[in-house]
């Protein structure tokens, strides 16, 4: 998940209301009348409230461009995220009502709206009223509840929020009997440097195959080493794919000998799987040369690439490079067939 670029932060609402709607001008005969030129009954109020609609679900479709698409730097999308944040400042500034307004818009009980649960729930977090961290944390932990895409958007807006008691609020998720909201949480305030590694630990040997996962891709550098590759070696003996390659990838983080070694087998067994030989190249170790040169002449030949790629290990050029050689053959070869039929 990308950080923003310009951290928000958490505000008092009086303190940026622009003010209640102005009263209307009441209708008039004549010429201004007949060409539609005075407001109607609810002419301010009703501009307001298209406008928290319109700000919503522009934050709401930006959330699609805060992560660079590929061939893309991470910079890319500073101006997208820059107006993410100026329409949460337009919410902000229509105060109380228009807060309400995003509220029932995006957490619709009929309609799932993912990148409008993202947008409202870093709306509410970027204020500072105990009220609102309240109706916060309700309404994300029913998305949270409802579907994967709903929750992945609420655990995106949390992480994100820049109210400094967030962290503390979420805590008591840990301990819930739902176990989508002991993997939120995990998420949220793993991301946020809030999960204990007490309570990092404990995820890890969670019944739940989720929470485990979730636990297994939190960040670890300020966990102690040598607990943590404890911690995540037994996890291996497990079959899911997804969880084998977080703990290597965990691995590649803590630079870890025992985890390294763990992710040289993946890689001789099958170096596409888990993204083994990523994981491998990750630690760093021009030792894997040769494991890699084997996985760049197999049929998962475009796996070592990239592995090739992270590692940059001079000795893999002429292998790339006849890789690429093989791969124009091969398209002049498919040429002349098209021609010939």
């Amino acid at each position: 998940m990308p950080v923003m670029i310009d951290a928000p932060r958490s505000v008092r609402l009086a303190q940026r209301h622009v003010g209640d709607p102005a009263p209307v001008a009441a209708r008039r005969r004549g010429w201004l009348a007949q060409n539609g030129c005075l407001a109607t009954a609810d002419g301010t109020a009703q501009f307001r409230s298209r406008a928290v609609r319109q700000c919503l679900d522009v934050a709401a479709v930006l959330r699609r461009y805060r992560e660079p698409l590929p061939g893309e730097t991470w910079r890319t999308p500073a101006s997208a995220e820059r107006r993410l944040l100026a329409q949460l400042d337009a919410l902000l500034a229509l105060g109380k009502a228009a807060l309400c307004q995003a509220v029932a818009l995006a957490f619709d009980g009929d309609v799932a709206e993912p990148d409008r649960v993202f947008a409202a729930t870093l709306l509410l977090g970027c204020t500072a009223e105990r009220a609102w961290l309240n109706i916060l944390c309700e309404r994300a932990a029913l998305a949270c509840s409802r579907s994967p895409p709903e929750a992945a958007a609420a655990v995106e807006g949390l992480s994100l929020a820049p109210r400094g008691d967030l962290g503390a609020a979420l805590a008591p998720w840990l301990g819930e009997a739902d176990p989508r909201l002991r993997a939120s949480a995990v998420r949220v305030l793993g991301f946020r440097g809030e999960l204990a590694e007490r309570d990092w630990q404990r995820a890890l040997q969670d019944a739940d195959a989720g929470v485990v996962l979730a636990a297994a891709r939190a960040p670890l550098h300020a966990y102690d080493a040598r607990a943590c590759e404890s911690a995540l070696l037994p996890l291996l003996g497990r079959a899911s794919e997804s969880l084998t390659r977080a703990v290597l990838r965990a691995g590649a983080t803590l630079r870890s000998p025992a985890l390294h070694a763990q992710a040289r087998r993946c890689t001789q067994a099958d170096g596409a799987w888990a993204q083994a030989c990523l994981s491998m190249a990750m630690h760093g170790d021009l030792g894997d040369v040769a494991l890699l040169r084997s996985v760049l002449h197999s049929p998962n030949w475009r796996d070592g690439v990239a592995a090739a790629a992270c590692l940059g290990a001079a000795a893999l050029v002429p292998d790339l490079l006849a890789l690429q050689g093989a791969a124009e053959q091969a398209g002049r070869i498919a040429v002349r067939h098209v021609d010939r039929d």
